[in-house]
């Protein structure tokens, strides 16, 4: 396999750099708050199925802009629910679960996985962007909120499942 560039693989929702071993993955929505898209969901799946394959990569860390008005603000819903479902399908295939999706490829992948949390965060920001990781570091003053039980909906994907590591 070629080694990638990650800095030249075109991702738009995400930036990537690789140093000394270590490669940054950094949100890049801060105008939507780094809310959670399809396109997004897609650049990290390709990013962390990369870092697996990447005998350079040893340790992914996963963060957002210090300056961003928040580490992820949950699902963008700004164009309505359409990017959990699969347009044209009905019933439970209908159903496109893309924060599990990034949940499994970071699982996936076999390097150390850090998130540091700097900012607040909700929804998808909690489960799928911070379950799923090695190791997990939030900013002091950092709000975190699951809006899932207020609403009466579970959290996306695998991440009930996981939850009780989550508190350890």
């Amino acid at each position: 396999m070629a080694l990638p560039n990650y800095a030249q693989l075109g991702f738009k929702e995400i930036l990537v750099r690789l140093e000394d071993g270590v490669a940054i993955v950094t949100l890049n929505r801060a105008k939507q708050r780094n809310t959670f898209s399809q396109s997004l969901t897609y650049e990290l799946v390709k990013a962390f199925d990369l870092f697996d394959k990447d005998d350079r990569v040893r340790v992914v860390v996963f963060t957002a802009e210090p300056t961003a008005p928040a580490f992820c603000a949950g699902a963008d819903i700004s164009k309505g629910w359409d990017m959990m479902f699969t347009p044209g399908t009905e019933g439970p295939h209908a159903h496109r679960d893309t924060g599990g999706m990034v949940a499994l490829a970071i699982l996936r992948c076999r390097k150390i996985t850090v998130v540091a949390v700097n900012g607040h965060a909700a929804g998808v920001g909690v489960t799928g962007f911070q379950v799923p990781f090695d190791f997990r570091f939030a900013w002091e003053g950092a709000k975190l909120s699951m809006p899932f039980v207020r609403r009466g909906i579970a959290a996306e994907g695998e991440n009930t499942v996981m939850m009780p590591s989550f508190h350890s």
